[in-house]
């Protein structure tokens, strides 16, 4: 058995198209990521994660004020996220305590 690629098919009545995206920390340093429309999201996200050194369930990745859902099955496309556009990525942190 060979592994082969699925055959990459653009939404009904669309195109692929190559789109360059700007993940832009809290320090404005910023990594681009050059991918498909019908690429996941919550793949990019992994490997800005990988990219930074830290688990992708510490990161929060917000378009225009909203929270991007990495957990999703949603693609470029499908979050209608276009050339150039920017993603802010914070840190999220759970629990700690004052000492």
């Amino acid at each position: 058995m060979t592994d082969q690629k699925p055959d990459v098919k653009p939404a009904a009545g669309g195109t692929v198209q190559q789109v360059s995206l700007k993940l832009r920390d809290q320090q404005n340093n910023e990594i681009e990521f050059k991918v498909k429309s019908t690429t996941k999201f919550q793949k990019i996200a992994k490997a800005y994660a990988d990219k930074k050194g830290v688990e992708v369930n510490s990161l929060r990745f917000n378009l225009d004020g909203d929270r991007i859902d990495i957990q999703s099955e949603q693609t470029v496309a499908d979050l209608g996220l276009e050339d150039g556009d920017s993603i802010d990525v914070t840190t999220f942190q759970v629990g700690g305590r004052a000492l």
